[in-house]
């Protein structure tokens, strides 16, 4: 069986979601896993995102990894733990979180927006760190990290986009997290709008497997 980590590289996209409404980042989530997403990120800006987390897995069991995003203190992971959250984002490297992780036994991927950052979170052996801001470090800084740490994995994650996605792959990316457009096109189009966006990733990461 493939662990966390594993399955969100396998997968490729992590749909973040995040908004101020609970029953909106129910639907989104639901929808992006309906048209095959299934690495789903709730923010803790979500209303009541550790029972979403846990109402998420309780529908689809492990078919689907749902994770906590935003975790900025211990008692934020352990809610999110107790909720059957499958693995923590934090927007940069916190100990008492990643120390959380560590003592639940659950993943916790740190961001970073440098060199220095990137390898701060090597400490706590997270091979997996996400870039954020990506928009704001740029394609070009996730080579040079392949370059100097080539064993960490990288999931650039803000202004990932349809028009972009690939870009972030070629330059070393290993996963990305896409959320900024989804609540924007929930808004605009509905349920089918989200669900052509979705189809439109998948069929993008599909086309470039095999050119």
């Amino acid at each position: 069986m493939l662990d966390v980590q594993e399955r969100l590289v396998r997968e490729k996209i992590v749909v973040v979601v995040r908004t101020d409404s609970f029953e909106e980042a129910q639907q989104i989530s639901e929808t992006m896993i309906e048209v095959g997403i299934k690495m789903i990120e709730v923010t803790m800006t979500v209303p009541e995102a550790p029972a979403l987390i846990g109402l998420l897995k309780e529908k689809y069991q492990a078919d689907v990894l749902v994770g906590a995003g935003t975790i900025a203190t211990k008692e934020e992971a352990t809610a999110c733990f107790n909720n059957k959250a499958d693995f923590l984002v934090s927007p940069y490297l916190i100990d008492e979180v990643a120390e959380a992780g560590q003592a639940l036994g659950i993943p916790v991927f740190s961001g970073a927006m440098s060199m220095k950052e990137v390898a701060a979170t090597q400490k706590y052996q997270n091979s997996l760190v996400k870039i954020f801001p990506a928009n704001i470090v740029g394609a070009p800084f996730l080579k040079a990290v392949k370059s100097v740490i080539p064993s960490v994995q990288l999931m650039p994650t803000g202004g990932v986009n349809e028009k972009n996605i690939l870009d972030w792959f070629e330059a070393g990316a290993d996963c990305v997290g896409i959320g900024s457009d989804l609540v924007r096109i929930y808004r605009k189009d509905g349920v089918t709008g989200l669900k052509a966006y979705g189809q439109q990733l998948q069929e993008i990461l599909a086309s470039a497997v095999h050119d």
